[in-house]
């Protein structure tokens, strides 16, 4: 199998959007208009899996329901889909099969 390169999305962009949601509930709760919280807190929910870090020297390799999408070798903290598998990839250590 060859190896793909997976490029996320930077996290702080989609940290700003999940704190821009979360304001967005707490001032419907405040002004009562209760209709749009249960959505807003499903969105926050389903973001909050996808964030992860990849640390120095390090990777993550992506699966999607077992299903090879793609590695990432850049440091720093990203986001990608909530249902990706985000499994840290030991450089230099044989996979079982």
């Amino acid at each position: 199998m060859e190896e793909k390169s997976f490029k996320p999305i930077s996290g702080y962009v989609v940290l700003f959007g999940l704190v821009v949601v979360v304001v967005l509930a707490f001032v419907c709760i405040v002004n009562r208009i209760v209709l749009p919280v249960p959505f807003l807190a499903l969105i926050a929910l389903v973001l909050v899996p996808g964030f992860f870090f990849v640390n120095p020297n390090d990777s993550r390799v992506l699966t999607l329901f077992g299903d090879y999408k793609g590695s990432t070798k850049d440091n720093g903290f990203f986001w990608a889909n909530p249902f990706f598998t985000k499994e840290n990839f030991l450089k230099g250590k044989k996979l079982r099969k």
